[in-house]
């Protein structure tokens, strides 16, 4: 935001220099510099007079001008513009001078005749895309001088970076507050002066809220009898300071009071009102209006609009109408001052991709009690600089008001937080300078009663920080010896979360990392109970709810790998989603979940192996190692069928689902134009790290002593599941068994329909001595008979 260093001393009194100010304003958490709003090479446009012009010779068009720019120099300039005149007053671009585009102003010859310079448009000085013609200036504008300082009336600029939660000092009025309790002035706020017709304002308009929350305050009056014109050069010159162009007088002010008040206003033609009737309601569907800036707007449910009795005529604290703006036929005129919900401004704002002075102010929080002030100061100015008659009253609109929050302050725990001793007198004055009422005092607390303009203020912390900043962080001693003590992070979350990114890539795995924001859309059911986490304040359209799954941004991710041509793809990630829980005291439910994919190659071809493509075995054996590493135990996998993946499996932990493994369907993959088998697992991290940090990690030696090998060969129905017959080996192989796995699957014209063939490998060892045959012959068939009477399994 800029504001005008010459127009701030209008409202405190003080005699810091610009630069000064900006380090007074800086320590108030205010950052500030001298700027200047244009660009530097206007900093070399001069002005001068048109002492003579008179057609070109041999041109039809062009004009040859004696320039004046100072007592001693005549330049002649050839222009092309067809308003210029004789005696105008103009800027000028003298040789030397470099325009924006690498225009360098030399000496030419134009039809004959010497051009020593440029008179220059409002486009090519950057400040307007008008080129019609010349940019004629005022009487008053001094011949020889800097074109810049007649922009700004002579007045310094100084540019402040502000964080959202001050919108009080997005004001003149609202930076002199604190630069008067900083410097423990008073602060001087203008008094309305205006008179007042006969004519009431509810005789002459009607307001009705058809949405209070939206709109919580209306009010307005009615001018009768303005004279629209050019503003006086005083107004233009402080509008001009802070990077205003002057539109009329009546427009003017209300910028006027908006860069002064913070509290943005809009005037409407009152005779294009039909029914002199304002009514505040949500748009209804598919309706459209057409902005000042002459665009067409196709409008949602959402957005609040101002309408007179037959059709919008606003966006409500964005943009006005086209079709009620006021243009030099209007006669009447009605000033509008509300409070919206800044919610409600900020969703239409960001819908339309609209953002204007008035907008940026509602949606970070105006003042709905500085409502009234602001109507009768606009008043004032518009019947100074515009004259006509004011109706009598005001018609204010305020079914509910808003009052002021009350907040605690304990004096000791301030100078205990801020680590320096602040008596609580000065505590006090502290605060009351910046506004704040003081309604109860004591040696140990204080209440105070909060002005609705800081609406940041909502708790004694907020307090303190306003203490100190009044105070000086620079007043606050420093320790000079301080002490650091390591803490060994033992059983976290971010050591188990390393441990699965170290395995992964292992692996051969890609880390990514997904924005994780997306829209409502993007929220795929994988366990069932996702609802999405709607943001209040969404940066656009495709970043509107918090994810619930990691699937969108895998998906995306890999989708944009394929367009670069890059195939063969192993993605991870570890991340958090949320889901809206309406029991949580925040509304949403969060975890983290691990999720990876496999596309393309799961080898690629050498010399000596040829390649492989990925298949569902691939990934399901890469889950199986990530779960045996963490957790030293195999994980139980189910047979489902699932909305969002095919060929799926469940994921189990102490009976309950704890993630899915499966394919990508085709549908799926058409939507992000993936060609392809895609394969992805997710898991919901929690059970994972349970047994992660519960796995006990014991030392077993190697033994020294043979290994014997049975291959075990089996028909078996084929709807029995390989983990049922692997949890019959492992608990009747005994302890002379130390491993044993399928390499076989056989289906064919030997084996009747429904059944299958396996073959597992059964590895018996001891660590003590040589196994007899005997003892190995024990195992193995106890391991057959196991499988016969509990899986109805017979060897081949």
């Amino acid at each position: 935001m800029i504001i005008s260093y010459q127009w701030l001393r209008d409202y405190v009194e003080f005699t810091l220099s610009p630069e000064e100010l900006c380090e007074k304003l800086t320590s108030l958490g205010l950052e500030a510099y001298v700027s200047s709003q244009y660009e530097p090479f206007l900093n070399e446009i001069i002005i001068g007079e048109l002492v003579a012009c008179q057609p070109h010779p041999d041109s039809d068009h062009l004009s040859i001008c004696q320039v004046q720019v100072n007592q001693a120099d005549i330049h002649q300039i050839i222009c092309g513009a067809p308003n210029v005149a004789q005696g105008q007053r103009v800027p000028v671009a003298l040789p030397g001078t470099m325009l924006p585009g690498g225009l360098e102003i030399k000496p030419v010859k134009l039809r004959g005749e010497k051009s020593n310079g440029m008179i220059c448009s409002e486009k090519e000085l950057g400040l307007s895309e008008s080129h019609e013609g010349i940019l004629v200036l005022g009487e008053k504008a001094p011949i020889g001088g800097a074109f810049v300082d007649y922009l700004t009336g002579g007045e310094t600029a100084i540019e402040i970076d502000l964080t959202p939660n001050r919108p009080d000092a997005m004001s003149h009025i609202g930076v002199a507050r604190d630069v008067a309790a900083l410097l423990q002035q008073s602060l001087i706020k203008p008094r309305p002066e205006f008179q007042e017709s006969a004519v009431s304002t509810d005789s002459l308009v009607k307001i009705t809220l058809d949405d209070p929350h939206g709109c919580p305050r209306y009010a307005t009056r009615v001018i009768q009898g303005v004279i629209i014109g050019p503003s006086p050069q005083w107004l233009q010159e402080r509008l001009q300071a802070v990077g205003l162009r002057s539109i009329n007088n009546v427009v003017d002010a209300a910028n006027y009071v908006l860069m002064e008040t913070g509290h943005p206003l809009h005037t409407f033609d009152y005779d294009q009102l039909t029914g002199h009737e304002i009514v505040v309601r949500r748009a209804r569907k598919n309706e459209k209006m057409i902005t000042l800036d002459s665009k067409e707007r196709q409008l949602n449910e959402e957005i609040l609009l101002i309408c007179d009795g037959d059709k919008p005529v606003a966006i409500a604290g964005v943009m006005g109408g086209e079709n009620s703006e006021v243009t030099a036929q209007t006669v009447n005129i009605l000033i509008e001052s509300a409070y919206f919900d800044p919610v409600t401004i900020r969703r239409g704002a960001k819908f339309l991709g609209l953002s204007s002075e008035a907008s940026k102010r509602f949606e970070r929080g105006a003042d709905p009690n500085g409502v009234i002030y602001a109507l009768e100061r606009l008043t004032g100015l518009i019947q100074e600089v515009a004259g006509g008659e004011v109706s009598k009253g005001v018609v204010d609109a305020y079914p509910k008001a808003i009052p002021p929050a009350e907040v605690r302050f304990r004096h000791e725990r301030c100078s205990a937080l801020l680590g320096v001793d602040i008596p609580a007198e000065r505590q006090r004055q502290l605060l009351t300078g910046l506004g704040f009422t003081l309604l109860e005092s004591s040696d140990r607390e204080s209440t105070f009663q909060i002005p609705t303009f800081r609406p940041d203020i909502t708790r004694e912390a907020d307090l303190f920080e306003e203490v100190l900043r009044l105070y000086g962080q620079h007043n606050v001693p420093v320790n000079t010896h301080f002490r650091v003590t390591s803490q060994a992070l033992g059983k976290s979350s971010h050591k188990f979360r390393n441990a699965v990114r170290e395995i992964l890539v292992g692996m051969g795995y890609h880390e990514m990392m997904a924005v994780s924001l997306v829209t409502e859309k993007q929220h795929p059911r994988l366990f069932g109970d996702e609802m999405p986490v709607e943001l209040l304040n969404p940066g656009s359209r495709e970043m509107t709810t918090v994810r619930s799954s990691l699937l969108p941004g895998m998906e995306t991710a890999l989708a944009y790998n394929l367009r670069h041509r890059q195939e063969n793809i192993r993605l991870f990630e570890v991340g958090q989603v949320s889901t809206a829980d309406g029991e949580s005291d925040t509304g949403a439910r969060e975890a983290t979940h691990i999720a990876f994919l496999q596309h393309g190659l799961a080898q690629e071809k050498t010399w000596l192996t040829s390649e492989t493509e990925s298949t569902f075995y691939h990934l399901k054996g890469n889950l199986q190692q990530l779960w045996r590493s963490m957790t030293g135990t195999n994980p139980v996998l189910t047979a489902v069928k699932h909305e969002v993946l095919a060929h799926c499996f469940a994921i189990q932990s102490e009976q309950k689902i704890v993630g899915y493994v499966g394919e990508l369907p085709g549908h799926r993959l058409e939507e992000l134009d993936i060609s392809g088998p895609v394969f992805y697992a997710e898991i919901k991290t929690l059970a994972l790290e349970k047994a992660y940090w519960n796995r006990e990690n014991i030392f077993t030696p190697y033994s020294q002593y043979p290994v014997v090998a049975r291959d075990l060969s089996i028909i078996i129905n084929e709807q029995v599941s390989h983990a049922e017959i692997q949890k019959v080996i492992e608990e009747k192989g005994g302890n002379f068994l130390q491993e044993s796995y399928l390499y076989d699957l056989y289906q064919g014209n030997t084996i009747a329909p429904g059944e299958k063939s396996l073959t597992f490998r059964l590895v018996f060892q001891t660590l003590d001595r040589t196994l007899t045959e005997q003892e190995v012959d024990q195992a193995f068939d106890r391991v057959v008979r196991s499988l016969k009477t509990e899986c109805n399994a017979n060897l081949r």
